[in-house]
């Protein structure tokens, strides 16, 4: 292997790196963007007390799952089998098709 090729596969390899660090602090950032939101949305609603708490409760659930992905995406959690995750079938064998992620763009 030639010093040229090392050398690329090392840059190739730091900007694959960067890439996915960026990826996860994009993330993380729409997570706590998408916290907030939810906060000073529950503060301009208006609601009788039995109604504020249920939605306080709420909120608290929305938010500890938040934390727990938070800590997931940055240990770097990935599907087991490192693939993609798959359908289930009803007998409880999956299928190679991909879960249905919305549209994708066409390229």
């Amino acid at each position: 292997m030639s010093l040229d090729n090392k050398h690329a596969r090392k840059a190739l390899a730091e900007e694959h790196l960067k890439g996915k660090i960026e990826e996860c602090a994009r993330v993380l950032w729409i997570m706590d963007d998408e916290r907030i939101q939810l906060r000073k949305g529950l503060e301009k609603v208006i609601l009788v007390e039995a109604q504020r708490h249920a939605m306080q409760v709420k909120v608290r659930m929305a938010i500890s799952i938040f934390e727990k992905l938070k800590l997931r995406i940055m240990a770097g959690d990935k599907p087991p089998g490192g693939g993609r995750p798959t359908k289930e079938k009803t007998n409880g064998q999956t299928t190679d098709e991909p879960l249905d992620e919305g549209p994708r763009s066409q390229s």
